[in-house]
């Protein structure tokens, strides 16, 4: 029941991201010099995201519970 309410929203944050990719924040615990790995906070969850060369990949979906500096 849960995922069905978190999905529109999830849904709709991916499908922003190319539109302006450079708008959101770093995801430190990746961090790059061209800063190519980014974030979005959606309800409780992390939406990481990888943006290089034009191409954008989603790299996971995270709840807000889970650890984030133990992603490497």
């Amino acid at each position: 029941m849960n995922a069905a309410k978190v999905l529109p929203a999830l849904t709709n944050k991916i499908d922003i991201i190319p539109k302006n990719p450079f708008a959101y924040s770093e995801f430190i615990q990746l961090k790059t010099k061209a800063k190519i790995y980014r974030k979005i906070v959606c309800k409780n969850y992390l939406i990481i995201f990888r943006f290089k060369h034009a191409e954008i990949i989603i790299l996971g979906i995270l709840h807000g519970s889970v650890n984030s500096s133990r992603i490497k």
